[in-house]
């Protein structure tokens, strides 16, 4: 619950752990009680990262109607070069987008997932540690 909070408000959430603790369950689990389960992206997959080539915000297609502040997982995008510039970017575009824009007062929750050897370096909360259940 701590990790999904509207406490934290419009930040992305950086779930780190070590390999094979449930991260990648966590972050789908949230999708699915949120109704996003469409929009988890494996970067390890070539179709994912040819998406992001052809259309940098080739997941906003992929939001459902019915859910106004869609959550969507990035899932091991810390092995793409400049990573962090992908997300802000992301971030940043999604931020800037007018009311009259195809997309509406959206509030966009990116979840990461990358291993814990990665969460040293920037903030995070550390699976199984901090979240404890799952919505």
């Amino acid at each position: 619950k701590i990790a999904f909070s509207g406490d934290w408000g419009r930040q992305m959430r950086f779930i780190s752990g070590p390999r094979q603790c449930g991260k990648t369950t966590l972050a789908r689990a949230q999708l699915r009680a949120t109704g996003c389960e469409g929009l988890y992206y494996l970067w390890d997959l070539r179709s994912i990262r040819q998406r992001y080539k052809t259309d940098e915000l080739f997941f906003t297609a992929d939001f459902p109607a019915s859910v106004s502040e869609p959550w969507v997982c990035m899932d091991e995008i810390h092995k793409m070069p400049q990573w962090k510039n992908i997300l802000k970017g992301f971030f940043d575009s999604l931020s800037a987008r007018s009311p009259g824009s195809s997309i509406v007062n959206i509030c966009t929750i990116f979840i990461i997932c990358f291993p814990k050897w990665l969460a040293v370096r920037y903030p995070s909360l550390r699976w199984p540690d901090t979240c404890k259940s799952v919505p």
